[in-house]
């Protein structure tokens, strides 16, 4: 318990000094077996260059400009490794030198310099939003809590303008493939059913059945385990094969948590300043000017 309290307290004293400071703080990447240090500013445009769809309006650029800031933020607070903050991967944020973003990722990481979201959850906090954007939501957003069993409950955003331009995918999971991938015995009584859905219809826990073992596992586990860019996200049908496979029948792209790029890039086209579109995907949360 005192542990506990220590590690809270210096994350408090993190917290302050980064909301102090933000013009001085460096992020440490991991890029493959390599540590770098990075201002933040530049790694945000380099997430930016990495992440932004080519052609994206400024008010989107910006608003993903300060969801990328307030997510390294919060990883240089809350640090899981003495080594790194963030990894270039997917798992994080992608990132690439800045020197290869063009001048409308340039402007809108200007434009917001310093900005980031505050965690609505912690009361009075200078605490940066663990803010998370994915490729396109389907058609509605949903809550950490839904998606990996922790975070916040409550942020949920319908997004029509994904919804009419919903992608659509499928994958078939065959027997032979739940040992290498989900770690279960193949057998011809293979299942794959979804048991929980998400409020708003993600698989969050399917049944897995195969080789005479039943286990439960969480939609994103699954997800991964079959690969990422295979079960492009967790907002499918799972329906049996007559030759014994499972074919996911599903739609957007990502984990479908924070902000929608792609009903971002709506929005903004739609005329929505960032503000706008921020307050849309994160309705619990004021945004800092930073320093």
């Amino acid at each position: 318990m005192l542990r506990s309290m220590l590690r809270s307290m210096a994350r408090a004293r993190r917290a302050r000094r980064v909301s102090r400071h933000t013009s001085t703080v460096c992020i440490r990447v991991q890029r493959g077996a390599v540590i770098e240090r990075w201002p933040l500013e530049r790694y945000v445009t380099g997430v930016l260059a990495a992440e932004a769809p080519v052609g994206a309006p400024p008010a989107m650029l910006e608003a993903l400009a300060v969801v990328c800031r307030s997510f390294a933020l919060r990883a240089v607070v809350i640090r899981r490794s003495r080594r790194y903050d963030v990894v270039d991967s997917r798992l994080d944020q992608m990132f690439v030198p800045p020197e290869l973003a063009d001048a409308n990722v340039v402007a809108a990481v200007a434009t917001t310099t310093g900005a980031y979201l505050l965690d609505g959850g912690q009361r009075r906090s200078t605490m940066a939003l663990r803010a998370m954007f994915h490729t396109s939501c389907g058609g509605a957003t949903d809550s950490p809590d839904a998606v990996w069993g922790h975070g916040a409950e409550r942020i949920v955003a319908m997004c029509p303008g994904c919804s009419a331009r919903s992608v659509r995918w499928d994958h078939v999971v065959e027997p032979a493939s739940v040992r290498a991938f989900l770690g279960a015995p193949a057998g011809k009584d293979f299942s794959l059913d979804v048991v929980e859905r998400t409020p708003v219809g993600r698989a969050r826990t399917l049944r897995l059945t195969s080789g005479g073992e039943v286990r439960e596992l969480r939609g994103e586990d699954v997800r991964r385990a079959l690969g990422y860019d295979h079960v492009l996200s967790t907002w499918f049908e799972a329906r049996p094969e007559p030759n014994g496979a499972v074919r996911l029948d599903g739609r957007g792209i990502g984990h479908g948590v924070g902000l929608c790029v792609a009903g971002a890039v709506v929005l903004a086209r739609d005329g929505a300043a960032s503000q706008r579109i921020l307050e849309r995907y994160f309705p619990d949360s004021a945004r800092s000017t930073g320093t």
